[in-house]
């Protein structure tokens, strides 16, 4: 699971979210004291609420994120935090609409749709790098003897290459 498709769906959420809610309002700014009004008064909340949660969710189902309790997983917490997020806020959203809240809430609920997605995609595409491979392992409870800070200090019994000839 590359964390660039997370922030792509992350984006997109966003976007579905921003589109829904100016269809609602029937506004190109669905987020101004007029929209308030008509989100308050949709119609049709069921039709909404399933195709809310259904293409949001179906494309969650396509990400291929890994197993939480595999190493891969447990590398790519952040990017499965990520889009965990975006169907924790898309099912805020459809409980709101579903409800039948005042059209504040529903107008909060998706200025919040279109917020934390991006906020958290951002979070994901600079969130700081680690100085090495292997330096993510070593955070996750390797052995420090494995990112190299300790060379000159423990010497290795013995250095295995992938490439033949590699070996001094």
């Amino acid at each position: 699971m590359c964390p660039r498709r997370v922030c792509q769906y992350a984006v997109l959420v966003a976007v579905v979210g921003f589109l829904f809610a100016a269809f609602l309002a029937g506004d190109p700014w669905p987020f101004g004291a007029d929209s308030r009004v008509r989100l308050g008064a949709i119609k049709d909340a069921d039709a909404v609420v399933g195709v809310l949660l259904l293409v949001p969710g179906f494309l969650y189902t396509r990400l291929g994120l890994a197993d939480r309790h595999s190493i891969s997983g447990r590398l790519r917490a952040l990017p499965r935090a990520v889009a965990n997020v975006c169907i924790a806020v898309i099912a805020v959203v459809a409980a709101a609409v579903a409800s039948g809240l005042s059209g504040g809430w529903v107008q909060f609920a998706f200025a919040t749709m279109v917020v934390l997605p991006l906020a958290a995609a951002t979070l994901l595409l600079y969130r700081r790098r680690p100085a090495s491979h292997t330096a993510e392992l070593v955070r996750l409870g390797a052995p420090r003897w494995l990112d190299g800070s300790t060379v000159g200090r423990v010497r290795a019994d013995a250095r295995f290459f992938s490439v033949l000839g590699g070996g001094r």
